[in-house]
């Protein structure tokens, strides 16, 4: 009867936290602070083309952007120029990959994070994916978006 009991709060425990994460999920995607996605979304970089726009102009314009749905910094670095977003568990990369007369190009990538048991921490990285597209399409709503897999390489531990 114990175990019958314990196993029972157990699942109930799960179901709360599953509903907990849903009803959140779903409240950003009404929103518009987050985007349906791939499940391996993450494990892309995101390729912007757009109008000739300086670095200086997507500087501005991240820096304005709404990242009210998650804690989240900006670091740039003007001369290499990409800018850090460092969040509770995470780094991403926004870079200037080709400025020419013709367009602008820029790619943004996850370079590592520390989500539980390995796992990345999806829903914040949405958030921020979005609030990134967001800030460049407000530059040049015709801005052309791809993707590329990234080649992650992995740190094991055995001892």
């Amino acid at each position: 009867m114990d175990t019958f009991l314990i196993t029972l709060f157990v699942f109930g425990l799960i179901g709360v936290a599953l509903y907990y994460y849903y009803t959140k999920q779903k409240a950003l995607l009404e929103s518009g602070q987050m985007v349906k996605r791939e499940a391996d979304f993450y494990k892309n970089e995101e390729i912007f083309t757009m109008k000739p726009i300086s670095f200086e102009e997507m500087t501005n314009a991240i820096q304005n952007a709404d990242f009210s749905a998650m804690r989240v910094s900006a670091n740039v670095n003007s001369e290499k120029k990409y800018i850090v977003f460092t969040g509770s568990s995470f780094h991403a990369v926004l870079q200037e990959k080709e400025s020419t007369e013709e367009n602008a190009v820029y790619g943004f990538s996850l370079h590592d994070w520390h989500g539980r048991n390995g796992a990345a921490p999806i829903m914040d990285i949405n958030i921020l994916m979005t609030a990134v597209e967001k800030a460049i399409l407000g530059l040049d709503p015709e801005t052309k978006v791809t993707s590329a897999p990234i080649n992650y390489k992995s740190k094991t531990s055995l001892f």
